[in-house]
């Protein structure tokens, strides 16, 4: 299977188990966001250009199944992915877990004030950061770090696995 009939089949299974199991998986205001982790991934792995474009179909196809502003993950998700896969070209090798938490903290961080911003809250802001953006931030690092030291996921060939087997970048 090609890389972009690889790509394209994950997002459609990371994309219903967040329209699925999201809902379920939340904890107060906050849920994890694993189509920003598997965008972010597919930046880190494949490039910037195989980023903008998960991250712009899985993010259209995420504000037409949740009824929010059409266009808004889209525009963030492409990017995020876009703008990580640019600073990553300059890098050589691969990204320790540190970094990986760093970028994907920013990233859900500015997710969660763009779709504020676009789509609106109805809430203060600083209410809304305290209840929804910074839980949903840390419980998606959470399941960020769970999937960078699971050694399942080292083995794993698909694109969800630190390393390509194209040895682009990995997780270290």
């Amino acid at each position: 299977m090609n890389d972009r009939l690889k790509i394209a089949v994950w997002a459609v299974i990371v994309l219903f188990i967040q329209v699925t199991s999201g809902p379920l998986l939340s904890l107060g205001g906050a849920r994890p966001d694993f189509l920003l982790i598997y965008i972010l991934l597919t930046a880190l792995q494949q490039g910037r250009l195989a980023g903008l474009i998960a991250g712009f179909f899985s993010g259209l196809a995420l504000d037409f199944l949740s009824l929010n502003v059409v266009g808004a993950h889209a525009l963030l998700k492409s990017s995020l992915a876009f703008w990580l896969g640019f600073w990553l070209d300059e890098r050589v090798g691969s990204v320790s877990i540190g970094w990986w938490m760093f970028i994907l903290a920013g990233a859900s961080l500015l997710q969660g004030f763009g779709i504020s911003f676009i789509a609106g809250s109805g809430v203060e802001m600083t209410e809304y950061t305290l209840t929804v953006i910074l839980p949903s931030t840390l419980y998606t690092c959470f399941i960020g770090l769970l999937w960078a030291i699971a050694p399942m996921g080292a083995r794993s060939r698909g694109p969800l696995a630190p390393a390509t087997t194209r040895g682009r970048r990995a997780i270290r």
